[in-house]
Formats: structure tokens, C-alpha cells, sequence
């Protein structure tokens, strides 16, 4: 499950939409009992991207503009500012440890205090966030979020899960322990080392002003909680997850038939054949019964032999056929038939 990690930095925003740059933050201000302690103000992570059971996705920008990339933020022309932080509630994942421990011994100087320094961490990996162009009502549009970084990242794991699927292999499940340990060596993710998340959103930049806060986060080498280990790089991905990604080509992205593509094939034309066999079946079954029933009718209509009044005044019994008696002969003459 991949979550976008907000994109109102750290301090977050209050029902109002205010940025909480001066709202109090510590343990004692939650409605929850936590086992940490801590105090201070404007840091407030957002849920669920602070679980530890989904992949939270933060945002960059610079590429899109030709410049070096860097955490998405709206006091610099993203729009978004790239959610980030650390969970309340949620402790911090054993998985995680050496990363944040990393990140904080590499700092020069220390965030203020407001967060839980125990909590999970996030997010935990980043893509581009500024300038996703989409139709709407037939004019393009462009957008910014983390809410377009996370769902690019969803398509790549498909992406990954439909190249293991052709290659036999299982698909992927629950990707954080593996992203973690592949992170010290740099091994899938273009690391972002400038920006920082200390203000809010704010889509009327520069016309606006961009309210920033004292509360918030550096980016910085290696893990950190505003781009988590950096922007993804698809093909080093796949390598980390041993995944086979096959390679683009000219050909409208042909691919080749397994043999159980092929058997596949072959069952379902068998099955289509079978049913068309049966289906034929089936209305001459109802035509041979409707012939049935249409010859009954004319045998008892032509071939029915009837009894007339004047043969029935004579003394003798008629000489009838014995099906006659069933067909209106009177009962005061069922006693004593001749018949043969």
C-alpha cells in the first residue's frame, strides 16, 4: 500500500487550513496515551502515512525545470511543500533504526522540538511532484502533490509485479523492510540532499505569501523525513527486487508468448468451440421435439375414425377400432364392444 505523505511540510494544517506553525505539539496535547515524552510546538505528521505498515511517498521538483532536484517546496515555486516527519503514536520500526539514527548524527544542527523522536519515520521514498499534466473536460491542466507522486510510484511496483508474474516469479508484498536495507547502498534512488519542509502549501505563490514555520525538517544525505531515501530510479527497482524489467523497444511494446500464454490460448479456443457445439445442440434438440409434437397432432386429426348416429340405432354393436372407444363413443356402450 503506497500513501501520500502530505503536502503541508511539517507543521501541517488545521481544520481551517491554517498552517500550525505556534499550535503545541507535545505528548501531553494528544488524546492518547503514548509511552514517550516530549514538548514543543508545530509538528503534526499525517495519518496514514505515519503507519509503519504502508510506504508513504513524498514529492521533488527541480528536473521538471532542468535544475538540480530538491524536497518539494511551495516557497519556492512547488505549489506543495513535501509532507514529512515522525509518528505520534506509532514507534519507531526496528527496520528504520539505522536510518534515523543516520540522519540525525549527520545534521548540523538539530530541528526544534515538537516531534516524537521515538516515532516511525516517513515517508520513506520520493518521486517528482510539480507539473502532471491531465485532461480535463478536454483542456489540459496541471497539477501538483504528493497525491501524484504516490500513485506513479503504485504504477511502478505493477509495473515490477507484472514483469515477475511473465517471469514465474511471486509478486512483491510488503516493500519497507527491503527498502531499507537496499537504502545504505544507494542502490535504487537518486538521493536529494537540499530542501527542507517548514512551510505549507500555497498554490498563489509568489502573489502570496508562503507561510513558513520554525518547526521542520533538512533534507540531507542518505535517509531524512522529508524525501525519505530520495527519488526512485525504476530500473535500479527492479534490480533490488531482482526483478527483470524488459527492455523498451520500436516494436508498440510487443511481447512474447510463454508456453502458458500459449496453452491458455488453447484452452480458451477448445472452451468457445465446445460451447458453440453445445449451444447448436440444444436448438436441434427443441427443433426434433416440435416435429414430434406437430406429427402427433396431424395422425390424431386425419387418422381418428368416428362413429355415427345411425350406426349406433342398430341392434348389432359397431365394429369399431379399439382407439375409437376413448374418443366420444357414449359410456352406455363401453359394456360390450366388438372390437378388432
Amino acid at each position: 500500500i503506497t500513501i501520500s505523505s502530505g503536502d503541508d511540510g511539517a507543521p501541517n494544517t488545521g481544520d481551517l487550513g491554517n498552517c500550525l506553525c505556534n499550535k503545541y505539539s507535545g505528548s501531553s496535547s494528544l488524546t492518547w496515551s503514548v509511552s514517550e515524552s516530549w514538548s514543543g510546538y508545530g509538528y503534526f505528521p499525517s495519518f496514514p502515512a505515519t503507519s509503519p505498515y504502508v510506504t508513504a511517498v513524498g514529492a521533488t521538483m527541480g528536473p521538471n525545470t532542468g535544475d538540480e532536484e530538491s524536497t518539494c517546496m511551495s516557497n519556492y515555486g512547488g505549489v506543495i511543500t513535501s509532507g514529512g516527519g515522525f509518528s505520534q503514536y506509532y514507534e519507531r520500526p526496528s527496520w528504520q533504526d539505522d536510518a534515523v539514527s543516520s540522519y540525525f548524527s549527520n545534521l548540523n544542527s538539530q530541528p526544534t522540538s515538537g516531534y516524537n523522536p521515538n516515532g516511525r519515520g516517513y515517508p520513506d521514498v520520493s518521486l517528482i511532484g510539480v507539473n502532471y499534466a491531465v485532461v480535463v473536460e478536454g483542456s489540459i491542466t496541471y497539477l501538483y502533490g504528493t497525491s501524484c507522486s504516490s500513485p506513479s510510484f503504485a504504477a511502478m511496483i505493477s509495473l515490477l509485479n507484472a514483469a515477475r508474474s511473465r517471469a514465474g516469479q511471486p509478486t512483491l508484498g510488503y516493500l519497507n523492510p527491503t527498502l531499507y536495507y537496499g537504502g545504505p547502498n544507494g542502490t535504487y534512488f537518486n538521493d536529494v540532499t537540499s530542501g527542507a519542509n517548514r512551510c505549507c502549501s500555497n498554490s498563489d505563490y509568489p502573489i502570496v505569501p508562503t507561510t513558513c514555520c520554525l518547526s521542520g525538517f533538512n533534507s540531507s544525505i542518505g535517509w531524512d523525513p522529508t524525501t525519505g531515501w530520495g527519488s526512485i530510479d525504476y530500473t535500479k527497482l527492479a534490480d533490488l527486487f531482482s526483478t527483470v524489467v524488459p527492455a523498451s523497444s520500436d516494436s508498440n511494446n510487443a511481447t512474447t508468448l510463454t508456453l502458458g500464454d500459449i496453452v491458455g490460448i488453447v484452452i480458451s479456443i477448445l472452451f468457445f468451440i465446445a460451447l458453440i457445439f453445445s449451444i447448436y445442440r440444444f436448438f436441434a434438440c427443441i427443433s426434433r421435439c416440435f416435429y414430434r409434437l406437430r406429427r402427433h397432432k396431424d395422425f390424431s386429426d386425419n387418422d381418428t375414425p368416428t362413429v355415427t348416429t345411425a350406426e349406433l340405432s342398430t341392434s348389432s354393436p359397431p365394429i369399431v377400432h379399439a382407439h375409437a372407444i376413448a374418443v366420444g363413443v357414449p359410456s352406455s356402450y363401453d359394456s360390450n364392444p366388438m372390437v378388432t
